[in-house]
């Protein structure tokens, strides 16, 4: 007679397929993403979001010779814009960590956004596959370029 309680004779090791990397996307909600991805993704979005918000000003602006209502909302549309993938970088960075992605909501509370910026820009993230997703494949020379603007720019001004 068999015991049903045994142990199985399943292989346990890890397979290559569990540890292969992938290539993370810039615009994808799922996946996760290391520090500098992180930095680069976001600066790449910052630049977007204040160019567009200056074209929209400038239009709205010439469009009139008095300040008209729409440049007041400029701000809160940028806002609005730059919210969705601030979150998104944020989750896929929380991921990478382990975390669950509602943290990100944390980067839309004044004060406490800041901690939590540079918490996720100096955490580190785990090794290998997590509950997330594989780990993302090594930075390329554009995302190392893309990602050291912002810190640059914030330290010599």
């Amino acid at each position: 007679m068999e015991n049903m309680y045994a142990a199985t004779g399943a292989n346990l090791e890890m397979s290559s397929q569990d540890q292969d990397q992938y290539d993370p996307q810039f615009f994808a909600w799922e996946g996760r993403i290391g520090r500098l991805r992180y930095l680069a993704y976001h600066t790449l979005a910052l630049i977007v979001v204040y160019f567009v918000g200056g074209m929209l000003s400038a239009v709205l602006i010439g469009a009139s010779s008095s300040v008209p209502s729409g440049v007041a909302a400029a701000p809160l549309l940028m806002f609005l814009v730059s919210a969705v993938p601030s979150i998104t970088f944020a989750k896929r960075r929380l991921n990478d960590m382990g975390d669950s992605g509602w943290l990100s909501i944390l980067s839309l509370i004044p004060l406490i956004n800041i901690f939590f910026g540079l918490y996720l820009a100096f955490a580190p993230g785990i090794d290998g596959r997590n509950q997330y997703g594989p780990a993302p494949s090594k930075n390329s020379t554009l995302v190392v370029l893309c990602g050291l603007i912002l810190p640059v720019v914030m330290f010599i001004g």
